[in-house]
């Protein structure tokens, strides 16, 4: 079990425990001092990332982090927010979008994060018309996690800016794939 007055346990199955995780200007993310990591992404101690993340939690209602844990290891996390026009130029106001998916590597080819994607998507009753996610051209294993979750192909993108703005375009370097909320659509 997981110890800090923002995480909730989510759900529990076959001894894996989902958390979430509420982060603050303090706290970017869960601080596990039990347990030190040898290999985070590595732009997650930039200042272009923890800027990026002080600007997600001070708009917009904030992000949050859901957390994969099994006997007290984190396996996997996800990071998602409310989108808005600065995130997905022309998104709809009741619309999120995933930030980051990581599972560490020695956790890999388990299927994890396509559960991690599966719990955010199901499991979090969040009031949502589509979940977004950008991924790379060339990152193969996230596209088969995205289209085994339910995600399809939007359209081609490319980030601007300094908040790096996810704009639609003919030749982009990412794809924009999207999750639509049948219960909510009909």
């Amino acid at each position: 079990m997981l110890n800090d007055k923002r995480m909730r346990l989510i759900k529990s199955d076959n001894g894996i425990n989902y958390y979430l995780f509420t982060p603050s200007v303090f706290s970017l993310y869960y601080k596990d001092s039990k347990h030190v990591r040898r290999e985070e992404p590595s732009h997650r101690y930039t200042v272009s990332h923890q800027l990026h993340m002080l600007w997600y939690a001070l708009h917009g209602g904030g992000y949050r982090i859901l957390y994969l844990e099994k006997d007290h290891e984190i396996l996997s996390y996800v990071i998602f927010v409310r989108a808005n026009n600065q995130i997905i130029s022309g998104c709809e106001k009741d619309d999120y979008y995933t930030i980051f998916l990581w599972t560490y590597p020695e956790f890999r080819g388990r299927g994890l994060a396509t559960m991690m994607a599966n719990a955010m998507l199901h499991d979090l009753c969040l009031p949502y018309n589509h979940f977004y996610k950008t991924i790379s051209k060339d990152n193969y294993a996230s596209m088969k996690v995205a289209e085994k979750s339910g995600f399809f192909v939007k359209c081609e993108s490319e980030k601007t800016g300094l908040l790096h703005t996810i704009h639609f375009t003919d030749h982009g370097t990412q794809l924009l794939y999207c999750y639509q909320n049948e219960k909510r659509q009909g």
